[in-house]
């Protein structure tokens, strides 16, 4: 039994062997394969990398096709150039423009006039009397309203023709070279609200140096009915605004001849010459009373002083 078995036996023997042996020159085989892939990957990686990195080229491309690009075209010479040498400058760049810091504008005819309205002063001369009359118990047996209005009015007319006479672009008429020389040396108190006032009026002058000047009016000397002090004898289109604006002494007499009479409320006479079927309002400069009256619907020209 041992005999006959022992072919059996190394016939197996012999198939193990030969299976071991064509599995293990299988691996070995299929080992030298793979090896072989995992060189070229290698070979193939360091090649691509070499590539890369060879000098004198950007892309990573063959260094072979950069002559098949096409030539860089360089752009023409400037034709303007300057070739004189510019002389530096220190002063700043809005030194030349049309509002540089050196640089100002100014108007062709800087002088020019305008005409005021003066009609405030009587009112400022009445503020002024109230104030005197709250400390004063008996002020109105020594001054009236009137009387303070009328002085008001001539420093007015004083102060005008100072300025008149200042500015020099007009001559000065006989009666107002009169007046200046008969109170060349005269003193006036002036109360303080009614000076502010009187020292406001003149020539204006800008921070440019224009000046505006003052158009003064002509002293009123006009006579009515005997009584003088008047812009006209008589209100009309053309001397209205005169009598609404500028204050006159004549207008101021009346209103002071009045307070002799011994009416409550005195209705003053103004001398000067109105419209037909006119009537005095309170746009007379210097009116304070009576009221003034109704309109009168028939009368053409009432309106210049209403």
């Amino acid at each position: 039994m041992q005999t006959s078995s022992l072919p059996h036996l190394v016939c197996g023997s012999l198939r193990k062997t030969w299976f071991l042996q064509i599995f293990t020159l299988g691996l070995w085989s299929s080992f030298l394969s793979n090896f072989r892939w995992i060189e070229i990957l290698r070979l193939s990686s360091v090649a691509s990398i070499n590539i890369r990195q060879e000098p004198g080229t950007k892309t990573g491309r063959n260094p072979g096709n950069a002559a098949k690009r096409a030539p860089t075209i360089e752009p023409p010479p400037p034709t303007n150039l300057q070739t004189k040498e510019s002389a530096q400058r220190n002063e700043s760049i809005i030194s030349e423009s049309i509002f540089g810091v050196d640089v100002s504008v100014v108007e062709i005819a800087p002088r020019q006039s305008f005409a005021a309205n003066y009609a405030k002063v009587v009112d400022v001369a009445a503020e002024v009397y109230d104030g005197y009359r709250a400390d004063e118990k008996q002020l109105e047996r020594v001054l009236v309203r009137e009387e303070i209005s009328y002085y008001a009015t001539a420093m007015l007319h004083l102060k005008l023709l100072e300025v008149k006479a200042k500015q020099g672009e007009r001559v000065l008429r006989s009666a107002e070279k009169d007046l200046r020389k008969a109170t060349a040396d005269d003193i006036f108190n002036i109360p303080q609200p009614l000076f502010a006032y009187l020292s406001e009026i003149g020539v204006y002058c800008d921070k440019i140096g224009k000046e505006t000047r003052l158009d003064v009016p002509d002293l009123p000397i006009a006579v009515a009915q005997g009584f003088g002090g008047y812009h006209a004898n008589r209100i009309d289109e053309d001397s209205h605004n005169l009598f609404e604006e500028v204050p006159s002494l004549g207008i101021a007499g009346d209103m002071l001849m009045a307070v002799a009479s011994a009416a409550a409320e005195p209705i003053p006479n103004f001398h000067v010459g109105l419209p037909l079927n006119g009537a005095v309002t309170s746009n007379l400069v210097g009116k304070f009373y009576p009221a003034p009256p109704p309109y009168v619907t028939s009368c053409v020209n009432c309106h210049y002083l209403m």
